[in-house]
Order: structure tokens, then sequence, then C-alpha cells
């Protein structure tokens, strides 16, 4: 976030205006050992809960600009099938 709002501090005030977008991809689900973190890769996480289901989408915020032709990736999830209503009001 800090590298977007240096960017966003050159550009004109009329050139701001940006939207918060939100997409859903689907992906292959499969686990991966990091030996790097000793972390294993795979399962649902959004950050604020995880669980041992295989994550097959990743949810993916992002910030686009509306007069100026900028965007950014600001946050991403992995879940299983579609994000439910009430869980996409949590994140």
């Amino acid at each position: 976030m800090s590298v977007l709002k240096e960017n966003v501090k050159k550009l004109k005030p009329v050139d701001r205006y940006c939207s918060i977008l939100f997409d859903e991809i689907s992906l292959s689900s499969g686990i991966q050992y990091t030996p790097a973190t000793d972390v294993i890769d795979g399962f649902v996480d959004s950050g604020a809960y995880k669980n041992q289901s295989l994550a097959d989408h990743a949810l993916v915020f992002m910030v686009r600009g509306i007069r100026k032709k900028f965007k950014q990736p600001i946050c991403y999830t992995f879940c299983q099938a579609a994000t439910k209503q009430n869980e996409l009001v949590e994140l």
C-alpha cells in the first residue's frame, strides 16, 4: 500500500479517482511444501481464518484508476468454491 500511496501522490488530483474491484478465479487444488518457511501451502486461507480444506479458488482485490490507466492488486485470499456473501463482507 505504501508504494501505491507514493505513486498516487505524483498524479494530478483528477487522476487519483479509482475504484476497488474484486474477482474470483479458479485454481487447480493441490498442496506444496516450502522448506524455506517450513509451511505447507494449498489450503484455504483468508488471512483471518485458515482451515484444512484444499483451496481451489483465489479471491483478488484490486485498485483501478478511473481516468488514469493504472491497476494494482492489493489483497488476495485462497478459498474453496465460490466465496459466500457473509465471508465477503468480513473481508
